[in-house]
């Protein structure tokens, strides 16, 4: 049928994607036929762990801030990805939200 083209589609184009960030360092969270979670690549926290070791609170918002500027940068990098491994340049993976902490217990319970 088309809808299980269009998943299978997405599933291996997800898997790519992951394969990409995980290239790029990123730890892979979980990932499903339209979604991936990561981690960004723990050197983009040495710096703030040596400044604000002393002050969690500081600490906590500067590693959100962190890990939105990585996030951000590297969503064009992965359409540009994506659309060169697809042939579908229109197809795009948008930036959502930092979610930090975050509990992970069960895939697709609703």
């Amino acid at each position: 049928t088309i809808a299980s083209s269009v998943i299978a589609f997405s599933r291996e184009t997800i898997k790519k994607v992951i394969t990409f960030l995980e290239s790029k360092q990123c730890n892979i969270i979980y990932g499903d036929t339209d979604s991936v979670f990561f981690t960004i690549p723990e050197t983009y926290f040495s710096e703030i762990d040596s400044l604000y070791s002393h002050d969690k609170q500081l600490h906590y918002s500067e590693s959100i801030k962190k890990s939105i500027e990585f996030t951000k940068q590297i969503t064009p990098v992965v359409n540009s990805f994506m659309g060169q491994e697809t042939g579908f340049p229109f197809m795009k993976m948008a930036y959502e939200k930092v979610l930090h902490p975050s509990l992970f217990l069960h895939k697709k319970q609703y």
